[in-house]
């Protein structure tokens, strides 16, 4: 009986813990690629958008350039495995995108990117005349200072 209490007792904690973890830092996307960089990927910049942490959104950053659009937003690692699940295509997993260091796939929601060693994982859109463009985004990615 005592053991089952502690479960009980034990689960609102970790529930909690896991919770604060989601808003224990926030990224600052936009500093990760620095306006050099951003240029050589989208061209010259237009306009910078970005996004407050919120939720398991840990930031959010747009650079709109004269030849494309690249988004990227960052969420907490633990979820990554389970997003990269969520874009299987007829229960196949989708392309391994190559070149960056960690985990990353090609996906119907964009570039699904699992720096080695970092807490979050990014997800980068790359855009070129309205259509989704991936090299963009690959490109963007190797680009990136963590």
């Amino acid at each position: 009986m005592h053991h089952t209490g502690m479960k009980t007792i034990l689960r609102p904690i970790a529930t909690v813990c896991v919770l604060g973890a989601t808003h224990a830092f926030a990224l600052d996307l936009c500093a990760m690629l620095p306006k050099p960089e951003a240029e050589s990927v989208v061209g010259t910049i237009k306009n910078v958008t970005t996004m407050k942490a919120q939720g398991s959104l840990l930031g959010e950053c747009t650079f709109e350039g004269a030849n494309g659009t690249l988004s990227m937003a960052a969420r907490p690692a633990a979820e990554y495995e389970a997003t990269v699940r969520e874009t299987f295509d007829k229960g196949k997993p989708p392309e391994p995108a190559q070149g960056l260091a960690g985990k990353a796939v090609k996906s119907k929601y964009g570039l699904l990117y699992l720096p080695a060693g970092k807490p979050y994982f990014l997800q980068l859109i790359g855009r070129r005349g309205g259509e989704e463009d991936m090299a963009l985004a690959l490109e963007g990615a190797k680009k990136l200072r963590q």
